[in-house]
């Protein structure tokens, strides 16, 4: 195996010096708006990053992840504050993966296509985050200027199954190096799992 990037996550640390997971925390976060000012100070800290591990490391290929919200990703200043951020710590944007959940895109198609294309036109990536959980996934794969979709575990937990179920995985797969999308199998738990999907053809895993 190789490593193609990492996934940037936040985490809680309490008082007494032990770490939560935050993803309890976010829907309040969301609710109250306060994601957006985490997102931002997120897109920061990775930034930053990615630039430390270029000068470090300069030969090393490796990009970030960075998880965006519904609100975030409808927030009108999100698009100026990367061009911001790239323009600070000067990393290389085509090592920023965005991921995106469906959901969200969802919710507005046509404002979601105008928003994905000012990311792409920052030379950034994007994904879409738990791909097939909802009912239009394969509008996203043809419409929207995506790099990279992330299976909903759901379909990943499908590759050892037999029937309907592994049809639709493989199709998936098969689609998207057709259309040249990249497609991550999202929570991969054994390696009966990592196995199947390997014969699969499916390249990325997590």
């Amino acid at each position: 195996g190789r490593l193609e990037g990492l996934e940037c996550l936040l985490r809680w640390r309490r008082p007494d010096g032990s770490i939560d997971n935050f993803s309890d925390l976010m829907a309040v976060a969301e609710e109250t708006g306060l994601s957006i000012q985490l997102g931002r100070e997120t897109m920061e800290a990775a930034s930053w990053q990615l630039r430390n591990w270029h000068n470090a490391l300069p030969h090393v290929d490796i990009s970030i992840s960075v998880n965006l919200t519904q609100r975030q990703f409808y927030d009108r200043d999100l698009v100026l504050q990367l061009q911001r951020t790239l323009a600070a710590s000067g990393a290389d944007p085509s090592r920023l993966l965005f991921e995106v959940p469906e959901g969200a895109l969802n919710e507005g198609p046509d404002a979601a296509v105008a928003i994905l294309q000012r990311l792409v036109d920052c030379n950034v990536r994007v994904a879409v985050d738990s791909f097939g959980s909802s009912l239009a996934p394969l509008n996203h794969l043809v419409r929207l200027p995506i790099d990279q979709i992330k299976l909903d575990p759901k379909l990943t937990v499908a590759a050892t199954s037999t029937g309907r179920q592994q049809m639709v995985l493989e199709s998936l797969l098969r689609l998207g190096q057709t259309l040249g999308v990249q497609v991550v199998a999202q929570g991969i738990e054994t390696p009966e799992q990592l196995r199947a999907l390997g014969r699969m053809g499916c390249q990325l895993g997590q």
